[in-house]
């Protein structure tokens, strides 16, 4: 009875901690470039239930396997869903959108970490930047546009007033590399180890910025579910707790 609870408990806690992850999701909904947090269960390994003492008439040995018995759920991880968001038109020269698999290299004070969020300001070095200060590397360096007319082709190449200034710096990672989170919309690959390559594949489109990926319908379903999954755990929960009180309780009087 107590392996029950402790089951139903493990799920629980499963089903909070995804609500919780979906919950972000759905606030990012409108965050340019964000990519959204893919929950992944798992079971804890099963017990075996063999029959014993009292079983033995009914099997041919004393401790022959009846089955075995679920210990309850966890998020074994959460992967990072990198699958490119809707475009969407904005009509601002400092707006780049990504098409195709790269990132925008940002120099920050903890080093240089990747975005999809290609919104963009001019400081007053004339540089360009993000709204927390990180500088977009370029090939040669943090890009440079200072006060002229800037032109970013789709092979990433920036023009000042009709001079190429630079080329902004994509990158990819290899597809089985994972990705993490380190907030400000930075992503940094989970091996520190891993190899940064050049984005071939990939194009920057001026005046345009890259929209979640968040799926609105796909997240409040899972949204439901979770809430669902939470509170019949509760219910099992309540019930084998009545149940065992009963056992305690009334078992004796007989």
């Amino acid at each position: 009875m107590i392996r029950g609870i402790y089951a139903a408990a493990s799920s629980m806690v499963s089903s909070y901690r995804r609500q919780h992850i979906v919950a972000n999701n759905l606030a990012n909904a409108s965050t340019t470039g964000y990519k959204q947090d893919l929950p992944v269960p798992s079971d804890f390994p099963n017990l075996s239930v063999v029959g014993a003492d009292g079983a033995r008439k009914e099997f041919s040995s004393a401790w022959d396997a009846i089955g075995s018995i679920g210990a309850g759920i966890d998020l074994s991880e959460i992967l990072v869903d990198v699958s490119q968001g809707d475009v969407i038109e904005t009509g601002n020269a400092l707006d780049l959108a990504i098409t195709g698999p790269g990132y925008f290299s940002v120099q920050t004070l903890n080093g240089t970490l990747y975005t999809r969020d290609g919104t963009f300001f001019r400081d007053a070095s004339g540089n360009l930047t993000r709204a927390d200060g990180g500088l977009l590397l370029g090939d040669d360096g943090p890009i440079q546009v200072g006060e002229g007319d800037i032109v970013v082709d789709g092979d990433g190449a920036v023009s000042v007033d009709g001079q190429v200034s630079g080329r902004i710096r994509l990158v990819s990672f290899d597809p089985q590399e994972r990705l993490i989170k380190v907030g400000n919309n930075y992503l940094t690959p989970e091996d520190p180890n891993a190899q940064v390559q050049p984005s071939d594949a990939a194009a920057i489109s001026q005046g345009f910025l890259e929209r979640s990926n968040v799926d609105l319908n796909r997240a409040m379903i899972e949204m439901m579910s979770a809430l669902r999954s939470y509170e019949a755990n509760q219910k099992m929960i309540t019930i084998q707790d009545q149940t065992l009180g009963l056992t305690v309780n009334e078992v004796g009087k007989v």
